[in-house]
């Protein structure tokens, strides 16, 4: 019982540790992605937007193959992908509030409130795709 629970412990701080691996990539990704367009002189708003959509799709697929290990990782589902986007959306707008609150309405140094905005989003977005876009469906067998 004991190495089972040990053996489960090793296997969670390996997906926590993956999470963030992909999460740190998915945002130099974004930075890159936004970079070369204002670069090529692309509207900003257009920019962020398109870093927006490359992004969460590569994140997508990290999660999916390498992070919550789907065994059917080489199938894309349109409703799983629909409840990522979704999800990641809505952390989006989470942020987008946080940031608004504490910067504009409350005067707060804006590098220290996206610090704890980007905290709050990761971890969002964790429990997001582990309890809802990647859950395990039960089986006959498992209940």
């Amino acid at each position: 019982m004991k190495k089972k629970s040990l053996n489960n412990d090793f296997h969670q701080l390996q997906k926590y540790i993956k999470y963030l691996f992909f999460g740190f990539l998915t945002t130099i990704l974004n930075a890159v992605i936004f970079s070369l367009c204002v670069w090529l002189n692309i509207y900003y708003l257009l920019s962020n937007s398109l870093a927006f959509i490359i992004a969460v799709i590569f994140a997508y697929l990290t999660n999916k193959r390498w992070v919550f290990f789907e065994s059917n990782s080489n199938k894309i589902s349109f409703h799983e992908f629909f409840r990522f986007a979704a999800s990641r959306i809505s952390t989006f707008i989470l942020e987008s509030i946080i940031l608004f609150l504490f910067i504009t309405l409350m005067g707060f140094n804006q590098y220290g409130v996206k610090l704890v905005a980007t905290l709050i989003v990761v971890i969002t977005n964790y429990f997001l795709s582990e309890f809802i876009v990647f859950k395990k469906q039960e089986t006959f067998e498992e209940v």
